[in-house]
């Protein structure tokens, strides 16, 4: 069994907090990480159902996907080799 760390604070948890610690672990590009801040994404709605803010941030949400998720990268082992 599994079990991660709970949200406590959609705001700083969540999706906001991943795309920064892919950022700094060095899984997304610059470039991503330059859009989101240039657009001022928030995230903070998207583990709640919602989507992020403004518009043009849910499309870099999906490219974070892509670059995290849909790769194969153990998200409890990013260090390992793949």
């Amino acid at each position: 069994m599994i079990i991660n760390n709970g949200i406590t604070n959609l705001k700083y948890d969540g999706a906001s907090s991943a795309i920064e610690m892919a950022y700094y672990r060095g899984l997304i590009s610059n470039k991503l990480w330059d859009d989101v801040q240039a657009a001022n994404c928030d995230f903070s709605k998207v583990n709640a159902g919602g989507q992020a803010t403004p518009p043009v941030c849910a499309g870099y949400y999906d490219k974070f996907l892509q670059m995290t998720l849909g790769s194969n990268i153990n998200p409890f082992n990013i260090y390992k080799d793949c």
